[in-house]
């Protein structure tokens, strides 16, 4: 029998790039932020399990489950998610990047050989990919509501009824909690609230926003208590704009919130 001898260091090295370059490209398929340093303990934890597999026997069913687990927690390390659906659709993701990826490392390296497990691999992880974002997108317009929606802000104990216009455009996210952002007019707010001005604001944070008329600036947002929509819990914050016009409609939302 032929040894093969593996320096670990090297090994880990390798995981973890391959990790790091997985977990970067589901943050660019799914639009969100990955935090350096969140992606390299998210991308050492899989380099140790990969390691660790190399000095321990395990059999299948074990090591099946302990590979979930242990991605899931580099998910979880990786992009903090709180919401089961949101967290499930990047795991999901991540599994179909990583398929892709490993066969076309093996793809490439059976290029003058017989084997096209790999180049199948590929194209059936191309092929799950674009499924899986047509199945999303097409429940994503089903449950999302174009038009005016009636959005319901707790804060305080009182109640606030927003007219929202949804708006795909609206891509604002909160850089602290990665929540979505609901855009509202800067005096119903500050009325509801019950202030003069921002400042006196309890936890007021700035949000970094760029649009074709005013440039790159900032929007002042709070969380609320609560957000619903139809009797379902929404996660997002609310932030205020001098600049947000329209008699019909009080604030703007991205209808993808629906689903987060």
């Amino acid at each position: 029998m032929e040894t093969v001898i593996v320096y670990i260091d090297v090994y880990f090295c390798y995981n973890f790039i391959i990790n790091l370059i997985l977990l970067m490209l589901t943050a660019f398929s799914s639009d969100r932020r990955l935090c350096f340093w969140k992606g390299a303990l998210s991308g050492g934890l899989g380099s140790l399990f990969s390691c660790g597999m190399l000095l321990f026997d395990v059999n299948s069913f074990v090591l099946a489950v302990l590979l979930i687990g242990v991605s899931a927690l580099m998910i979880r390390l990786a992009f903090s998610v709180r919401r089961f659906r949101e967290f499930m659709k990047l795991l999901i993701l991540y599994y179909l990047l990583n398929f892709m990826l490993a066969g076309g490392i093996r793809f490439s390296g059976n290029m003058g050989g017989q084997n096209m497990l790999g180049m199948l691999a590929v194209i059936a992880g191309i092929f799950l990919l674009v499924a899986f974002g047509w199945i999303y997108s097409f429940f994503l317009k089903k449950k999302a509501v174009f038009g005016v929606q009636e959005i319901v802000v707790i804060y305080d104990g009182k109640p606030l009824i927003l007219r929202a216009f949804a708006d795909t455009g609206n891509q604002l996210t909160d850089p602290i909690s990665h929540a979505k952002v609901i855009v509202i007019k800067e005096d119903i707010l500050l009325q509801f609230l019950g202030v003069s001005s921002r400042e006196q604001v309890p936890g007021f944070r700035l949000i970094p926003c760029k649009s074709v008329n005013l440039g790159e600036g900032y929007l002042w947002g709070f969380k609320p208590q609560a957000v619903f929509c139809d009797g379902k819990p929404l996660y997002a914050i609310l932030a205020a704009s001098q600049s947000l016009t329209g008699q019909e409609y009080d604030a703007i939302y991205n209808p993808a919130i629906l689903l987060s």
